[in-house]
């Protein structure tokens, strides 16, 4: 199928503020640079698979609740999975919402799950400063996102879950009185501060009670977690003279080679075949690559008029429920796994790109670095047809013998100065 490359201009408005469509310019031709080649090394690439975690309860669970693969190509693949292993266990335990741990002196690490039982009670809570510098990240990030990351909307996720599963099922939403309830329990970005008090100098925190809320607010890191967990096993392994890759349950990659000369392909898998993906792009040195989208964790709702609905497990904060406007949304950074993994959630949930590429403008600034974006666009239900919509980095790095028939085009997406 005949692959057309567009421009799209994006004019903006102010930050988190919903703005007009935006213009569209006429086609021009375009081309793309030639992709650099790979290199090989003096060793075989060895994988490891991340062991599971175990709980007070004995119960095993999968690491970062997904499966995690490290591949060393050059270095020593033992000590890398060793250190890698030790720095996800760590966090993991840490940032695990649903479950306790133990730390290696038998005493139990006080982690999301407690802080999350302590809702309300005012007890304040002895943590560590590694907690409370992700709860910060986490926070930061949600404001920046203007509150479409929100990491207070367990309340939420807590009603959908049950009813998504990894195969298309039919299934109905939760009643309006449901979402609205779990809903008032969602605090807005302005009551962060009210509701979860970090005391830093007495490494404490006290998670008050939101005024409102019928039930219980709670903490749910899902779409930062990962990222950040991936950001700190990076951080650990770029300090070694080795080339690996990190594959984060195929959402989340990232990989390193303190040379600049390996590549990686990584693909923004396709929501009509699970085994195969839209486009393949190429990864370089310090690239983190994500991608979210309605394929995983998912339902089908039967709208009654011979049409339906996907509804997901990444959830919209303002509306309680999901939106269809995309199939996925994949985020490229260099050196913040976080940034992609919450930006990619992000611009799956907003449909207005003048709102979105304000708030990756915001993170640009805040983080000093350079975010690239793509959606995957349905344009054919019955036929399964779609458009990818990208800004230029992605663009640059998409190997075009690898996009799947169903893309009609790709549109190259000019972003604002």
């Amino acid at each position: 199928m005949k692959k057309i490359f567009l421009v799209l201009s994006l004019f903006l408005l102010s930050a988190c503020m919903h703005a007009q469509n935006p213009n569209t310019d006429s086609p021009v031709e375009t081309q793309k640079p030639t992709p650099l080649p790979d290199v090989s090394y003096d060793q075989d690439p060895v994988s490891y698979y991340m062991d599971p975690v175990e709980d007070i309860m004995e119960e095993y669970i999968p690491m970062m609740n997904t499966m995690v693969k490290l591949t060393v190509y050059q270095g020593d693949a033992e000590l890398l999975y060793n250190e890698a292993y030790a720095i996800m266990s760590k966090y993991h335990k840490l940032l695990d919402s649903h479950h306790i741990y133990r730390d290696e002196e038998d005493n139990i690490i006080q982690n999301i799950k407690l802080i999350n039982d302590s809702y309300g009670t005012g007890a304040s809570l002895p943590v560590t400063d590694e907690m409370i510098e992700a709860l910060e990240e986490a926070i930061n990030m949600s404001k920046l996102s203007c509150g479409y990351f929100n990491p207070f909307m367990g309340s939420l996720i807590d009603l959908w879950s049950p009813k998504f599963s990894a195969f298309p099922i039919e299934n109905t939403d939760p009643s309006d009185e449901e979402i609205n309830k779990a809903k008032a329990c969602v605090p807005s970005i302005e009551q962060f501060d009210e509701i979860l008090f970090i005391d830093k100098e007495n490494k404490t925190i006290t998670f008050h009670q939101l005024e409102g809320c019928t039930g219980s607010v709670s903490i749910n890191l899902g779409a930062f977690s990962k990222g950040y967990i991936v950001d700190k096993v990076d951080e650990k392994l770029s300090s070694y003279d080795a080339v690996w890759l990190l594959d984060a349950g195929t959402s989340t990659v990232t990989g390193h080679d303190p040379q600049g000369q390996k590549t990686w392909n990584a693909g923004a898998r396709s929501p009509y075949n699970k085994a195969a993906y839209m486009y393949v792009l190429q990864l370089r040195n310090n690239d983190s690559f994500s991608t979210s989208g309605d394929d995983n964790s998912y339902f089908i709702l039967n709208n009654g008029n011979d049409t339906t609905t996907i509804r997901c497990h990444i959830l919209n904060p303002f509306t309680g429920v999901s939106e269809s406007t995309y199939r996925s949304a994949s985020v490229l950074t260099q050196d913040h796994a976080a940034i992609s993994d919450v930006l990619s959630t992000v611009m799956f949930t907003i449909s207005d790109k003048n709102e979105a590429f304000e708030i990756i403008d915001a993170f640009e600034k805040a983080y000093d670095t350079d975010i690239s974006v793509s959606w995957v666009r349905e344009t054919d239900t019955e036929f399964k047809l779609a458009a990818i919509e990208t800004t230029q980095a992605i663009y640059e790095r998409i190997l075009e013998e690898t996009v799947m028939d169903s893309v009609e085009n790709i549109i190259l997406m000019e972003e604002p100065k």
